[in-house]
C-alpha cells in the first residue's frame, strides 16, 4: 500500500488543479438538481470525476489520435494515396456559395444567442463542432489540399451530433427571436 500511496500523490495534485479549473468553467452550478428549473442544470457528475476524467479520457484520446494520425499521414498507406490525389469534380456551385453563407450567417447567430444568455460553452457541441469544421472545409480555396480532406473526413464522422440534436431537440429555453428557427436551420443545412 506505500507504493501505491507514493505512485498516487502526483496524480492527486493533478487531479486537484483540474477540479478547481472545472469548478471555475462550471460558475455557479449546483451539486443538487432543482427541478423546478432544470434548464439552468446541475452537476451529474462530481466535479473531481470531471476532472479524473479529463485528464485520463483525453490523454487516451491524444495517444489514440496520434498513433491514427500516424498511420493516416504514412505516405505508404492506401489513405494518404486516396487523400494526396483528391481532385474535385469542379468548382463551387452558386448553391454551394449560398449553402456557406447560410450555415456562417446561422452559425454566428447561434454564437450571438450564447453569448446573450452567457452560456458560449455550449458552442462546443457536437453539432457546433461538426458545423464549423464543415464551415473551414467550404471556405478553403484549395480544395484538393490534404488537410481539407481529412477535416472533411473528420466532419463526416461528427455528423451524429446534427442528427442526435434533430431527433432529441432541446427547445425549453429558447426566447430569443428567431431561436428556434436557426435551430433547426442550422441543423438541416449540415
Amino acid at each position: 500500500m506505500a507504493v501505491l500511496s507514493v505512485l498516487c500523490k502526483p496524480w492527486i495534485s493533478i487531479i486537484n488543479r483540474l477540479e478547481k479549473w472545472v469548478r471555475y468553467q462550471g460558475k455557479d452550478l449546483p451539486i443538487d438538481t432543482d427541478w423546478s428549473n432544470s434548464i439552468e442544470g446541475s452537476w451529474y457528475l462530481p466535479p473531481r470525476q470531471h476532472a479524473t476524467e479529463l485528464l485520463f479520457l483525453s490523454t487516451g484520446f491524444a495517444s489514440a489520435t496520434t498513433y491514427c494520425l500516424s498511420k493516416v499521414l504514412d505516405p505508404t498507406s492506401t489513405t494518404w494515396h486516396q487523400l494526396s490525389t483528391f481532385q474535385p469534380i469542379g468548382p463551387a456551385t452558386p448553391v454551394e456559395y449560398l449553402l456557406t453563407f447560410s450555415l456562417f450567417s446561422s452559425l454566428s447567430l447561434t454564437f450571438a444567442h450564447k453569448i446573450i444568455r452567457k452560456n458560449k460553452m455550449f458552442m462546443l457541441q457536437p453539432c457546433h463542432m461538426g458545423a464549423g469544421l464543415l464551415l473551414l472545409t467550404l471556405c478553403n480555396p484549395n480544395k484538393s489540399s490534404i488537410t481539407t480532406s481529412l477535416l472533411f473526413n473528420i466532419y463526416l464522422h461528427t455528423q451524429w451530433g446534427g442528427i442526435a440534436a434533430l431527433l432529441f431537440p432541446d427547445l425549453r429555453d429558447h426566447e430569443l427571436v428567431g431561436e428556434t428557427f436557426n435551430f433547426f436551420a442550422v441543423e438541416d443545412i449540415f
